[in-house]
């Protein structure tokens, strides 16, 4: 009896991984690879075209900036809008003025990130991870998510699609908003004091 018990075992092991693994790839089919790679590049091109627009359009001005740096926040944009803060702060704009419009403008567009992920359908989020891995996330991101926003705060590009995936795994709205305003805080800090200190 033990012996049939453990082939049993060794059987269903089997087969769970084969399904883990055949559910893993199914995300990954060529199709979806190609629509997403499709996507990709179509963000890519609109943002380049719409930040550049944009900041021509409004030659400098402080409405163009609150308009780019908002939308270089959403995360169907991607637009390294830190590097708004050396040009305009080398148009005169004073160092609290940009610093202030920074944070709010980044602070609200990750807020419109994070209810665009939770309005998002949890039985399609569920379908494409499976239930356990979501749960798995939820759980990584309730421990470590305070550290994760800090650090991808810290850098272009990326917080925004964290506050996106943080509304789909339904990550606590408040610790969202304040490790967020803490780590842009950090980081414009530390830029407008590299511009305080060179410029």
């Amino acid at each position: 009896e033990k012996v049939m018990r453990r082939v049993k075992k060794k059987r269903e092991r089997r087969i769970k991984g084969r399904v883990e693994k055949q559910n893993f790839s199914d995300l990954f089919t060529p199709s979806r690879v190609l629509r997403l790679s499709v996507i990709l590049v179509l963000i890519v091109i609109l943002s380049a075209t719409l930040g550049r627009e944009l900041l021509v359009a409004g030659e400098g001005s402080i409405y163009s900036f609150i308009i780019v740096h908002f939308s270089g926040y959403l995360f169907f944009f991607l637009l390294p809008v830190e590097v708004l803060i050396p040009y305009y702060y080398s148009l005169g704009y004073s160092a609290q003025y940009l610093f202030g419009l920074a944070i709010i403008t980044a602070v609200a567009a990750q807020m419109i990130d994070y209810i665009i992920g939770r309005l998002a359908p949890k039985h399609i989020t569920m379908n494409l991870v499976g239930e356990k891995r979501y749960v798995r996330m939820q759980k990584f991101v309730n421990k470590y998510g305070g550290r994760i926003i800090l650090i991808f705060n810290l850098f272009p590009l990326s917080s925004s699609i964290l506050a996106t995936v943080l509304g789909i795994l339904e990550y606590d709205f408040k610790k969202l908003l304040l490790y967020s305003t803490f780590g842009l805080m950090v980081k414009y800090t530390v830029i407008l004091f590299v511009l305080s200190v060179w410029v």
